[in-house]
């Protein structure tokens, strides 16, 4: 459990395996038939950068469109635009596994125990602030993605990379938790994360699993800091994008893409009802508006 010393095998290197578009897989694909309707319905990707690691137990994931057995000691990196599932399988079940949030100037790490498909954050949510570390972190890992390196060598950084991760929780697992404002910071990197995906692919639940709380709970509390919904939170994040898209000179099809509607006419909708909640809205972004739509 995150409360107790780490587990054997998060302190051995030599034992993990990896599961990234870096290097070949190390990890055995699987026919799962009887979940193939279930990862075709809970497949994503997003913009942000994450890993997971899996301390015990056995269960199946996807990546990029292929469903692989993960065992304990495998990590798994999700890189910007990396195709997985949303959750577990029905039939996952008695595993413990840590995800890894990287954001540009600080890092999320949460353990989450998997039961019957379910799952849920337990122990302590750390927060790692360092903004060194984190854009570090991730320049490296663009440079690996396009790096013309042998695959052993850019497997060889990458493990490297996930070991120095590793100790990065390992040793904000000593530190005692700040239980009084645990609140307000798990909100406020919950706000940073919605900034960096621009809004976009956006879901209450996920986002509240993350956090480790119920949705209605999550809810609340994001209401309470924030001063704001959660929906309400991202259209505003997700209309700031979609200004300074339009005054870039985008066209409509790119902007509804790049915000994750499923057409233009979506957009043209979530617009005008943006406009319409939103009591004093930019007059430069109401005029951009009716230029562009005509």
């Amino acid at each position: 459990m995150a409360d107790d010393e780490p587990n054997d095998i998060m302190k051995h290197p030599s034992r993990w395996r990896l599961v990234s578009a870096f290097a070949p897989i190390e990890a055995t694909p699987v026919r799962d038939a009887e979940n193939a309707a279930w990862h075709q319905r809970h497949q994503h990707a997003h913009q942000h950068i994450e890993f997971m690691f899996a301390e015990s137990g056995e269960v199946n994931c996807l990546f990029q469109h292929e469903v692989y057995r993960i065992c304990a000691g495998t990590w798994m990196v999700f890189h910007r635009g990396d195709i997985h599932d949303y959750g577990y399988t029905p039939s996952a079940d008695n595993a413990l596994h840590w995800w890894f949030h990287l954001m540009h100037d600080s890092l999320m790490v949460r353990q989450v125990q998997i039961q019957a498909g379910r799952y849920n954050s337990i122990g302590e949510i750390y927060q790692i602030d360092d903004i060194v570390f984190s854009n570090w972190f991730s320049h490296e890992f663009d440079r690996l993605r396009h790096a013309a390196l042998p695959k052993d060598i850019v497997r060889d950084n990458v493990m490297a990379l996930l070991g120095v991760l590793m100790i990065r929780l390992r040793e904000a697992m000593l530190q005692p938790p700040d239980d009084k404002n645990r609140h307000v910071q798990i909100v406020r990197l919950i706000e940073r994360l919605i900034a960096e995906q621009k809004g976009k692919n956006i879901y209450g639940r996920k986002i509240a699993e993350m956090a480790g709380y119920s949705h209605f709970h999550f809810l609340r509390i994001f209401k309470q800091v924030t001063g704001m919904t959660l929906n309400r939170y991202v259209d505003k994040v997700r209309f700031s994008e979609f200004n300074s898209l339009l005054e870039a000179g985008l066209r409509r099809k790119e902007i509804a893409e790049k915000l994750g509607f499923s057409s233009v006419s979506a957009l043209s909708h979530w617009c005008e009802k943006y406009k319409t909640q939103l009591r004093d809205p930019l007059k430069s972004v109401e005029n951009g508006f009716s230029d562009w739509q005509n």
